[in-house]
């Protein structure tokens, strides 16, 4: 099972994935397809926000089979885009949790 993490802690916005949700084969599992593309959403935001200059410091980004993290604080200018981002993320991780409730979970 995947299970996914959306948090605000302070000024830090953060996703952290772990899991496989076995719901096919390793390379035929659409649900782990589509938690990728939404981790990999949520990675290249902050990677772009960095590069306009719109986060307080360099994102921690790791993404590992099984295993993704992407934590980013945005400054002023970027707060509005960084919370929109991560809550679109998050409905998409919530729109396949509902659809597929065996093999992915939003906590």
């Amino acid at each position: 099972m995947i299970t996914v993490k959306l948090n605000r802690k302070a000024e830090t916005l953060s996703l952290c994935v772990t899991g496989h949700a076995g719901f096919a084969a390793m390379g035929q599992d659409i649900v782990c397809a589509a938690a990728s593309i939404l981790v990999y959403t949520a990675a290249e935001l902050a990677l772009d926000m960095a590069r306009r200059g719109q986060l307080r410091q360099p994102p921690a980004v790791k993404l590992k089979p099984g295993d993704a993290q992407v934590f980013f604080t945005p400054n002023g200018e970027g707060r509005q885009r960084g919370e929109t981002g991560l809550e679109t993320v998050g409905s998409g991780f919530a729109l396949l949790a509902k659809k597929y409730p065996r093999w992915i979970r939003v906590v």
